[in-house]
């Protein structure tokens, strides 16, 4: 995806949570893990939350699929976490 896609995709993520949510808001994050270091990389997404939000997992072929719920600020807090996620290498958003 190029610089351009990203900064087009991001802003229309931007209007539908903001279209469809009243923040503060809770929000789930879904992000998919792929097979190979899992435990590194789960690592790294927890990283990007507080210490104390629940995390589930699922496991799905040879994929890991992380579910995280947790009350958000802003879209802009959503959008942060999402570019920050997708810097993991081996790491897919599910938005």
């Amino acid at each position: 995806m190029t610089e351009k896609e990203k900064a087009l995709f991001y802003r229309k993520l931007r209007e539908q949570l903001e279209k469809d949510y009243v923040f503060p808001s809770i929000y789930v994050f879904e992000l998919m893990v792929a097979l190979g270091e899992q435990e590194e990389k789960i690592t790294q997404i927890k990283s990007l939350f507080d210490p104390t939000v629940l995390i589930s997992t699922q496991d799905r072929n040879e994929t890991k699929i992380l579910k995280i719920q947790t009350v958000m600020i802003s879209s802009l807090d959503i959008i942060r976490i999402y570019k920050e996620a997708a810097k993991i290498e081996g790491v897919s958003l599910r938005i």
